[in-house]
């Protein structure tokens, strides 16, 4: 994942970044990036701006991170509320985990965004 994608997954949900750093001081350049984020965009930086966060550093941010995305059985993922029956409700870091980091963000601000990594099903299940 990408700072700025999770950066906006962040902003999205009003969540902050928190000290991922604390338990691993290889970290704290990202925290410092995430820290100066607004003058990272005013000024394009797109060496931090497109940096790869480490999955590990990515997992720690979203274990505090309370956004549920739901996916349909053809493989579209949407931001949800926790009271939607009609699909799978996984939380932030379950979604990384499966799709990885540009989903998520693509499915925050699109709307929607489809997961080839998903087979397509039919209702019962079916191929």
């Amino acid at each position: 994942m990408k700072l700025w994608q999770l950066s906006s997954l962040l902003r999205w949900g009003g969540y902050s970044i928190g000290h991922p750093s604390r338990d691993r001081p290889d970290w704290t350049h990202f925290e410092q990036w995430f820290l100066r984020i607004e003058q990272l965009v005013d000024s394009q930086d797109r060496e931090k701006l497109d940096a790869e966060l480490p999955d590990e550093f990515v997992r720690v941010v979203l274990t505090s991170v309370d956004i549920p995305f739901r996916v349909d059985h053809e493989g579209w993922v949407r931001g949800a509320n926790r009271s939607d029956s009609k699909s799978e409700c996984l939380s932030a870091l379950e979604a990384f985990e499966r799709f990885g980091g540009e989903i998520l963000e693509d499915a925050l601000e699109k709307g929607v965004s489809h997961t080839k990594l998903f087979p397509t099903t039919i209702a019962d299940g079916s191929k």
